[in-house]
């Protein structure tokens, strides 16, 4: 050919190998490519050697075509090997029988942050140090254990190293012999991986799953407490009636002042852990990002930028909790600035659609996303796995409830709150709220009955206390009363033509009947009647899954407020 595969003119090249042969009466060996009659490439192994005293030069050649396509081919593997190895984001180490390293891929490098040229030469096992996650003590296996045992070795739930700039990171790690023909052992190959993000997502998982638990047991004994609480209530309402001793009369009224206050605190106890129904009407979540930070910025020189897309997505929200939820983060934002002039939140608003397999662990759908960041002090890494947690802090005058309450009240939604931030870069919360196509409402609007003081009531609560002491209450204000354990029971009393002008009734199911289909198997029947929900909080709707329903007067709350409900019943018959 014209060239060699080195690039050299043939012809010259061979010329200057003939001439050094002729000077210097001597020989040389080295390797060319030749060419067929078709074309075809031959590499040879040429000899050339001065012969006397016939002065000539005597040529061999060895054709090694096969010998070179297969270098060529293994040189394209390694190649490729290599590529793949510095393009993947898992550490490869290769160490040799003395466990001194031989190979670093790039992540090696982004991993512990020594690079490859320093580590080359030296023994793996004295590089780094590995700690066990929940001990904390060193990890004793190391790379000469596999070459003594042959075996392979891994630690997938991970170790924790500490890089070259003092960052601690969690690592699983695998080392695998590594065998010629099958058999000789030729060294390891040590393969790790950065879990930190993975392994702190769950432990995150972990205890918010705790937090949970502990809220759903917290929030049901405070459902029990409440239970006592009105029939404690009742009965000393009742009491107080039939009391002619004054001195003991105030003693009654001390009880009932000391039973109001237990109430708050299961009232506090049931908001803080969520287990209250939702009180959700379809809402454009703009308009109320907009009053909040306005609000909250209003006394500030702090510059706020509120993005939007052109047709956001309606959802289905209370909006006073998610007004809670943001004024928390707008105060946690204008909290971390320390300079107003200079101080900048940006908020954007866009619809996402997320896909059955998603970073953020939420169901399929569309979602609202509202991320707000700011350019503040940012939250150190030391304390992001706690800023959720309960009573957890860093200012003073701060109870520490703001961002946990903020959590539960969107997961309670089906969203979700996310936190990115850097250190003295600034903070960004993302909030993920399902977006809704439709809603229900319900009637607030307390229906007239008229004036007849015969007035018959029907009680549903399979809480015999709480049934037995307002029937007890009711009685004494003068009231015709039935008390019933559940909607099967009380279907059949009304289904079976008896009047009653109110139902007062728990949400509340029994084997065979819920709430929805209690209501729908005695619509028919309840010409003159109003049902009126007993509820176990203050600020709970418990008629919101239901269309706007002219025969739900309203909600009365335990634990009953004897002076509450007689306004109740009057403002109704009224």
């Amino acid at each position: 050919p014209d060239k060699q595969p080195d690039g050299r003119d043939s012809f010259e090249s061979y010329n200057e190998i003939i001439d050094e042969i002729y000077r210097k009466n001597g020989s040389r060996k080295f390797e060319w490519v030749h060419l067929k009659h078709d074309g075809t490439p031959v590499h040879t192994s040429t000899v050339l050697a001065f012969i006397e005293p016939q002065n000539f030069i005597l040529c061999t050649w060895r054709d090694i075509t096969k010998r070179v396509e297969a270098e060529q081919a293994l040189a394209y593997e390694k190649n490729k090997l290599s590529a793949m190895l510095e393009s993947i984001k898992d550490a490869v180490i290769i160490v040799d029988l003395d466990c001194n390293v031989v190979y670093t891929n790039n992540a090696f490098t982004k991993i512990t942050g020594l690079s490859g040229d320093e580590v080359l030469g030296k023994n793996f096992d004295n590089l780094l140090s590995f700690y066990e996650l929940n001990s904390g003590k060193a990890e004793i296996f190391s790379t000469k254990n596999v070459l003594h045992s042959g075996k392979s070795y891994s630690n997938l739930s991970g170790l924790k190293i500490i890089d070259r700039q003092g960052v601690e990171r969690i690592v699983s790690k695998v080392i695998t012999p590594i065998c010629q023909d099958g058999e000789r052992l030729t060294g390891v190959v040590v393969v790790l991986r950065d879990v930190t993000d993975n392994v702190i997502f769950q432990q995150k998982k972990s205890k918010l799953e705790s937090l949970q638990s502990i809220a759903v047991f917290t929030g049901s004994m405070a459902h029990e407490f409440n239970n006592i609480l009105t029939g404690i209530l009742t009965n000393t309402y009742l009491a107080k009636q039939y009391c002619d001793n004054d001195r003991a009369a105030e003693f009654i009224s001390k009880i009932e002042q000391s039973v109001f206050q237990a109430t708050k605190t299961t009232n506090n106890l049931l908001k803080y852990t969520q287990t209250g129904t939702l009180r959700k009407n379809t809402a454009n979540i703009y308009e109320i990002v907009k009053d909040i930070s306005d609000v909250v910025f209003a006394d500030s020189r702090i510059t706020v930028n509120i993005d939007k897309s052109s047709e956001l997505w309606d959802v289905d929200i209370d909006k006073v909790k998610i007004s809670q939820v943001f004024n928390s983060i707008f105060l946690n934002a204008k909290q971390s600035i320390k300079d107003d002039a200079s101080g900048r939140v940006d908020v954007k608003i866009s619809n996402v659609f997320m896909n059955k397999q998603n970073d953020y662990d939420l169901k399929e759908g569309k979602y609202l996303c509202v991320d707000i960041t700011d350019n503040g002090t940012g939250v150190p890494r030391d304390i992001r796995t706690k800023i959720f947690e309960p009573y957890f802090t860093t200012r003073k005058n701060n109870n520490g409830l703001g961002l946990f309450h903020s959590r539960n009240i969107v997961l309670n939604h089906g969203g979700k709150v996310i936190l990115n931030s850097e250190e003295n870069k600034g903070t960004t919360f993302s909030v993920f709220l399902p977006a809704f196509d439709d809603h229900f409402s319900s009637a607030e609007d307390m229906k007239s009955l008229g004036d007849d003081n015969s007035l018959r009531f029907m009680i549903v609560d399979e809480n015999v206390q709480d049934r037995e002491s307002l029937k007890n209450v009711l009685e004494f204000l003068g009231y015709s009363v039935v008390s019933v354990a559940g909607y099967t029971e009380a279907s059949k009393h009304i289904r079976a033509g008896e009047n009653y002008e109110f139902i007062i009734t728990a949400i509340r199911s029994d084997s065979c009947m819920d709430f929805e289909k209690f209501l729908l198997s005695v619509k028919d029947f309840l010409e003159d009647s109003s049902v009126v929900i007993a509820s176990e909080r203050a600020e709970e709707s418990c008629f919101q899954s239901f269309e706007n329903d002219e025969k739900i007067a309203g909600a009365i709350h335990k634990p009953y407020k004897m002076e509450e409900l007689e306004r109740i019943i009057k403002s109704v018959r009224q």
